[in-house]
């Protein structure tokens, strides 16, 4: 006999202000910050599988690096506008980058 089916976790995704395309679905559970500046605090507070933030108002390659220290095991999104914030933002350690609505 085999062993119950664990209930399935959502993903928990860290959402960081103007970044506010994903919409909630039943397999995210969606936090959203008040803006870039407060997400390290939710960071020290709570785990996150996935960060969203946009590069500029993260503090750039260096703040992009400081939330990869503070999160090493999190998925790091940033929106980056132009290729050379693209490359800015992959150098510094995001593994994904969307292109902003503003």
């Amino acid at each position: 006999m085999s062993a119950p089916a664990s209930p399935r976790r959502s993903i928990r995704v860290l959402l960081s202000s103007p970044a506010e395309a994903l919409g909630d679905a039943p397999a995210l559970s969606v936090v959203r910050a008040g803006s870039a500046a407060e997400v390290p605090a939710r960071l020290a507070e709570e785990t996150f599988d996935c960060l969203v933030v946009d590069l500029v108002e993260a503090g750039g390659a260096a703040g992009l690096r400081e939330l990869r220290r503070a999160a090493p095991s999190a998925a790091l999104v940033a929106l980056a506008s132009g290729q050379d914030e693209v490359r800015e933002a992959v150098r510094a350690g995001a593994h994904r980058c969307l292109r902003p609505r503003r």
